[in-house]
């Protein structure tokens, strides 16, 4: 389990407003909504149902809209329910069908059936491999992984000159994990996930932001970790 202190900042400290000026002066609010549009639009799954897991304040919204949604019955989780009734606001005028819900990744209560699990920084924040073993209940068809990589030296969250004065100064004090990109192909692989597409975008501090599309391995079999050399 990470440190509970993460899961008492997105719980009671985080300030809706500030994490949304926060994520957009850094410019990894519109890379992050653009890289989801783009796998998502680019490998769509058969089945039109998604789940956006640790969804937020839905930020994306403000940078794409919400339009390459419409053929998707979506369902937004997170653990705050300040958080999601930002996003539900933000998804007025949709022309799709739209649930929020408060669930814990680690620990899901929803139940299968959806075409996509889509987590956009999330696993930093949470025990990554059992977030993903307990979404992989849900036999998605697709997953939409952003994950963010950091020059060495360099924290994940919470430092710097474009830290907005506020509740987000929160991460001085406590730190996400860093999730290696690597071991994250290598831990769906072995759940029965091939790695389909990746993108990058960078962003504010030499950090970049990483697009993975995951889809069932045709074969049934995972993929080694010697085929990661290949990308």
């Amino acid at each position: 389990m990470p440190d509970d202190g993460l899961r008492k900042v997105w719980t009671a400290a985080i300030d809706p407003d500030d994490y949304d000026a926060h994520m957009a002066v850094v410019g990894q609010a519109a890379a992050n909504a653009e890289l989801v549009r783009d796998l998502l639009l680019g490998w769509p799954p058969a089945t039109a149902s998604i789940l956006l897991a640790g969804a937020g304040t839905g930020q994306f919204v403000d940078y794409v809209g919400t339009s390459f949604l419409t053929p998707y019955e979506v369902t937004a989780s997170d653990l705050n329910p300040r958080f999601l009734e930002r996003l539900q606001a933000k998804f007025e005028g949709f022309g799709g069908t739209l649930r929020v819900v408060v669930d814990d990744v680690e620990q899901t209560a929803l139940a299968p059936g959806f075409g996509a699990v889509i987590l956009v920084l999330v696993l930093e924040h949470v025990d990554w491999r059992r977030a993903l073993a307990s979404l992989a209940a849900l036999a998605p068809e697709r997953w939409i992984v952003v994950v963010q990589r950091t020059p060495p030296g360099v924290p994940v969250a919470g430092t710097g000159a474009k830290l907005p004065v506020g509740t987000m100064t929160a991460f001085r004090q406590v730190q996400p994990s860093v999730v290696d990109e690597h071991e994250l192909v290598g831990e769906l692989a072995s759940i029965g996930y091939a790695l389909l597409a990746r993108r990058e975008r960078p962003v504010a501090g030499g950090k970049t932001m990483v697009g993975l599309v995951f889809g069932r391995d045709p074969q049934g079999s995972p993929i080694t970790r010697g085929s990661l050399q290949r990308w």
